[in-house]
């Protein structure tokens, strides 16, 4: 059933006020709504804790306004999301890459400084000085760095060594009070190297701050994706529904407000929302139509049809003895408003699935010339560009019953009363795109009456429970929607310029990568090996791995930066550092040395292939 939403609006109340009338305030603005290809709406939404598939399935759609004004349903939004924030990504732009450099050269600069002035005010590092650190460590090799830092500073010089206690860990060496760290170094030096040690510190800090917040940029929209792709009942981005045959299922979450008790009260009472229009025959086949008393227009007298079970549509002032004017009224009895969301992403939580503002900033970016921040990674056709102008439902206006009524003034009730459609299967239509008409669920009951206002002749066509605090069915009658559009901020233009039915295309690179290798792994292997020296054969045997990169990621990260061996854990998978909600935070044992490591691993993670569908 389609209807019209009420231009101008009056509501009568319940019992307690009697037959008058008042004038509600100015609504927002609910747009008509075809609901043929879901049917009505099912507002038995909550089903003991379980969501009512039949609701789902409604509100998983889109409401595209026709030319006319209405909006029609068409399923599939999940689908379509899924295919949008899979294909959507975050490329820095210079400025990220600048701060980010910033940063690993303020922490660069600082570490050079702390090992020439220790080697300046105590002693120059030897080979054999590392090899000793290396050994009193537990590590395989030593850097200068980890000489100063981990071995005199933090062993040495903090007294550890000599009461017999074993060395600091990098995150506990980063969790204590820096005073405490040089207890045992000499006044001259402490006063010179705890500042440039405290420099490195607060630069790696820096560093760690953007590196996460550009992989929040990144990996909302993966864990977004993820959550779309498989919902979840523990995370909120899914639910259990249940159909009407028992099947229970898992899928995508939806909101839906207020409780089925709350909508049930209110289809329930004897409120209304009436609509009129007033028409009078002016010749040549038009009326002057006035809404709700407004200033009169000439329009086609086909603006109002009527028609039998079996017959054509008839024009409502051309049925014999209809007279030269109609007053047209729709009563809708029990409205009830029904708000309705997607369950929106939430980053900070992982929960939800929708994650709408950057598909919205890669579509302006794609739309431009601007080709980095959020971007489309994968080809993103026509058809998918021009779902951009469809809405999503927001607000519901239902009702359990509605009733159609055409008052003729000057009618003949006799002669109406031959030619005007009556009984079961009639139906009405307004505007040609309005109408009011029985489905498998509805019967449409037509009847000629003699109007209790007026004594005029009338038709009374009825849809459902319309007694004063009737009990509404399964399914409402839809009077319209407020809808939300997505990408609200699109330009137009940006789909004329479309020449190919591939449109946007950029290649898969979610974050920077040096041109000098062939894939992201080389580049990892290529950072690792140019800070820590070449990996060996031995150390890979060591490790019980077979390439520079699983040693990488296996045994460096997953392993070791990442404290699972001490604490007797397995390694972390290339999918849990993936899914992190922090990426600094995964690595609480990265040596001063491992920010640009991080820095590519953050490349090398957001350029892994998202989830197949």
């Amino acid at each position: 059933m389609r209807l019209s939403s009420p231009a101008a609006q009056h509501i009568q109340g319940g019992p307690q006020n009697g037959k008058q009338k008042k004038t509600a305030p100015t609504p927002p603005e609910f747009m008509p709504v075809d609901t043929s290809g879901v049917g009505e709406f099912p507002w038995q939404w909550n089903n003991m804790g379980t969501f009512n598939a039949q609701t789902w399935a409604f509100l998983n759609t889109f409401a595209a306004r026709a030319p006319s004004g209405m909006l029609r349903l068409i399923p599939g939004l999940t689908t379509w999301y899924y295919n949008l924030i899979s294909a959507t990504a975050y490329v820095w732009t210079k400025d990220d890459r600048a701060r980010i450099d910033t940063h690993l050269k303020d922490a660069r600069a600082a570490q050079s400084q702390l090992i020439q002035a220790y080697q300046s005010m105590v002693s120059p590092i030897s080979p054999a000085d590392k090899q000793t650190a290396a050994t009193a460590l537990g590590l395989n090799a030593a850097s200068t760095l980890i000489y100063v830092v981990d071995y005199q500073i933090a062993y040495i010089w903090s007294g550890r060594k000599d009461s017999g206690l074993a060395p600091l860990t990098v995150s506990e060496i980063r969790a204590t009070p820096m005073d405490s760290l040089f207890t045992g170094a000499p006044a001259a030096v402490r006063k010179v190297l705890k500042p440039l040690l405290e420099a490195a510190f607060q630069n790696e800090e820096a560093w760690a701050a953007e590196i996460d917040s550009l992989w929040n940029m990144g990996r909302a929209i993966r864990h977004a994706a993820d959550n779309t792709f498989a919902p979840g009942v523990a995370n909120d981005s899914g639910m259990y529904t249940i159909d009407r045959s028992g099947v229970t299922d898992v899928r995508h979450s939806f909101t839906v407000a207020p409780s089925t008790v709350e909508i049930e009260n209110t289809l329930s009472s004897s409120k209304t929302i009436t609509q009129s229009l007033s028409m009078r025959d002016a010749g040549s086949g038009s009326a002057l139509v006035s809404v709700d008393g407004a200033q009169a227009a000439r329009v086609p007298q086909s603006v109002v049809k009527l028609r039998a079970h079996k017959g054509a549509p008839k024009d409502v002032l051309a049925h014999d003895g209809a007279g030269d004017r109609a007053e047209v009224r729709i009563t809708y009895h029990g409205p009830a408003e029904i708000t309705v969301s997607a369950q929106a992403f939430a980053p900070t939580h992982g929960t939800g699935w929708y994650l709408e503002a950057p598909i919205t900033q890669a579509a302006r970016n794609q739309s431009g010339t601007t080709k980095t921040g959020y971007q489309f990674q994968l080809p993103v056709d026509t058809a998918q560009l021009q779902a951009a102008e469809m809405s999503l439902l927001q607000r519901l206006l239902v009702c359990r019953a509605i009733t159609f009524e055409v008052v003729y003034p000057n009618g003949d009730p006799t002669r109406l009363a031959k030619s005007i459609p009556t009984g079961p299967g009639s139906s009405a239509t307004l505007m040609g795109d309005v109408h009011v008409s029985a489905n498998s669920k509805h019967a449409a009951k037509a009847a000629m009456q003699t109007d209790t206002q007026t004594g005029a002749p009338s038709l009374v066509l009825k849809l459902g429970e319309d007694a004063a605090g009737g009990a509404p069915g399964p399914l409402a009658f839809v009077i319209g929607a407020q809808v939300h559009r997505p990408f609200p901020t699109l330009d137009p233009a940006m789909r004329r310029k479309a020449k190919f039915q591939q449109l946007l295309a950029l290649p898969p690179n979610a974050a920077p990568v040096a041109t000098e290798h062939t894939s992201p792994g080389d580049a990892l292997v290529a950072v690792y090996e140019g800070i820590f020296g070449t990996i060996t054969s031995a150390q890979l045997q060591h490790a019980g791995v077979k390439t520079a990169l699983d040693y990488v990621l296996t045994y460096v990260l997953g392993t070791q930066w990442s404290g699972t061996a001490a604490r007797h854990a397995p390694p972390l998978t290339v999918a849990q550092m993936r899914s992190a909600l922090m990426l600094r935070a995964l690595f609480p044992e990265m040596p001063l040395e491992g920010a640009d490591l991080l820095t590519e691993l953050h490349a090398f993670l957001m350029q892994l292939p998202a989830r197949s569908s």
